[in-house]
């Protein structure tokens, strides 16, 4: 596709949980999940999630496993990884610029100077 210019499109780990399952009325997972498949389909576009996307999902889906009434499980995880797989999502990984700004931020955490549940180590 020499000349074409592609758009990338970065999903969330929360788009990818409502594509499977949501009690929304507005909105029906089904149709995000088709419009994700639509999109992986079409020659300009490009499916991306970054590594931390991937890593969220799956722990949130063996936390659950280990949690009654947990909102995601095992079940999940392996409709996911199917889902990904049909869309031929492609990965984001991180630059040396994140990298340094996520180390910098675990070791104010570390140091008490900005308390964050995000970069802790609990689920």
């Amino acid at each position: 596709m020499k000349g074409t210019a592609s758009a990338k499109v970065a999903i969330d780990s929360d788009i990818f949980f409502f594509s499977l399952n949501s009690s929304r009325q507005d909105i029906r997972p089904g149709d995000v999940r088709r419009l994700l498949q639509h999109l992986s389909s079409a020659p300009s576009v490009e499916i991306f999630a970054s590594l931390s996307v991937i890593g969220e999902s799956t722990i949130q889906c063996l936390a659950g496993e280990q949690k009654e009434n947990a909102r995601h499980d095992l079940a999940e995880l392996h409709e996911l990884i199917d889902f990904w797989a049909a869309l031929g999502l492609k990965f984001l990984y991180p630059s040396e610029l994140v990298i340094d700004a996520c180390s910098r931020l675990i070791a104010r955490y570390r140091q008490g100077s900005r308390k964050d549940y995000r970069l802790s180590d609990r689920i």
